[in-house]
């Protein structure tokens, strides 16, 4: 019993015992670590990836102005439900950016175009055919309206009414003969559906003089 007392342990044994206090003592300190003791200033380059970051961990409040660029984004990773309501604006966009191809149908309106934005320059070679710039017509109608006698006035009413699908756009009034004190239009104006559209024009004139004169009424409709 006394010499297994008295017998020191060898260097092996101690060496084997120091690896072993160090190692539990780096387990314990590391399950230890103060709350908000590690940094930025402790962590290597490199040393936080992707499989360490929980999902939803990031969030906009959480990236700085311009941290995020395009190489850093996965292609389609941006759609059009993650961007607010004019959070676009042209300033944000490269010359060249969007595209035709880029446009969905329809999505450009007249509201959405600013007065002067589209020029002669901006339209191609027969981008606009006849049936986009929607020309107008000329309809008319007449009656002949007596000479009176002894300066007595006689009226006559014309009506002249736009095509189906024509829209009228404006209004005017022919004498033949000239136009002098004696012969007047008493009214013109448009003819309108049930809906408010205009759909043609009736106009009276009257005349005093002692030949018959014919009077006219012009509507310009507007093709559809």
């Amino acid at each position: 019993m006394r010499r297994i007392l008295s017998r020191r342990p060898s260097a092996a044994t101690c060496f084997s015992l120091l690896a072993l206090f160090i190692s539990l003592g780096g387990a314990a300190y590391a399950a230890g670590v103060p709350v908000n003791s590690v940094g930025t200033l402790q962590l290597k380059t490199g040393a936080v990836i992707a499989p360490k970051i929980r999902d939803g961990a990031i969030t906009s409040t959480k990236l700085a102005t311009d941290s995020v660029s395009k190489r850093a984004m996965q292609a389609g990773s941006v759609g059009s439900p993650e961007i607010l309501n004019n959070s676009i604006q042209p300033g944000d966009l490269q010359v060249g950016a969007v595209t035709t191809g880029t446009i969905r149908n329809r999505a450009v309106t007249n509201a959405k175009l600013a007065t002067g934005s589209v020029s002669n320059a901006k339209i191609g070679t027969g981008q606009v055919g006849a049936r986009a710039l929607r020309g107008s017509v000329i309809r008319s109608a007449s009656v002949t309206i007596r000479g009176g006698s002894n300066g007595r006035v006689v009226t006559g009413t014309a009506t002249a009414r736009c095509r189906s699908g024509e829209q009228a756009t404006g209004i005017g009034t022919i004498w033949n003969g000239g136009i002098n004190d004696d012969l007047n239009t008493v009214f013109a104006q448009f003819i309108t559906a049930s809906n408010g559209t205009p759909t043609g024009a009736t106009a009276r004139g009257s005349s005093a003089v002692a030949a018959s004169r014919v009077f006219t009424v012009q509507v310009a409709c507007l093709l559809p």
